[in-house]
This record gives C-alpha cells, structure tokens and sequence, in this order.
C-alpha cells in the first residue's frame, strides 16, 4: 500500500492524522458502542498491522492514537510502532 500525497490531502497532512489500527479495549465505558453493540463491533473486527499502515505514519509527522474504539497500547504492534515514530522524529499523542 502507498499513501500518496495530494493536493486534497494537504489539508489532512498539516494537521497530523488520527487512526483506529485495533479493537482491543479493556474498558466498558458506558458512553462506547461496545457497551450498546458488542456483537456489532467484533462481527466488523479487524486489525491493521505495521506493515499495512506504516505509509501512513510515513505520509505525515504528526500521527495521534485515535482510541475511540480501541485501546492502542493493546494493539499487538504498539511498541514497534512508538520505536518507529520516535526514530523517524515523528510527533504522537
């Protein structure tokens, strides 16, 4: 996969992308729809892996852990991607 920057793009890149790669979550917030739709969210489970969004972290130098449906420090590549964004000089949050 390659992320190609465009002009429509621009506007995305300067303000840093926000992503959901998982679906892990400990939590049962009463606010998530997994606490109203569990089946709902594991039937449309899925997981990116690095390898599959690392253009994206390559495409921008501000990347932020979404978290809305997911915990991403449960995220099976979480630690190899910090060690990426912090070689690569990339801001997180």
């Amino acid at each position: 996969m390659k992320f190609n920057k465009t002009p429509t793009a621009d506007w995305l890149l300067q303000f840093g992308i926000n992503t959901e790669v998982g679906i892990t979550c400990r939590l049962k917030c009463p606010g998530c729809i997994r606490t109203f739709f569990p089946k709902k969210v594991l039937a449309n489970r899925s997981i990116w892996r690095f390898d599959q969004y690392k253009p994206i972290l390559d495409a921008t130098n501000d990347y932020k852990f979404c978290g809305n449906h997911s915990d991403p420090i449960y995220h099976p590549d979480f630690l190899q991607t910090l060690k990426y964004l912090n070689d690569s000089n990339t801001i997180y949050r």
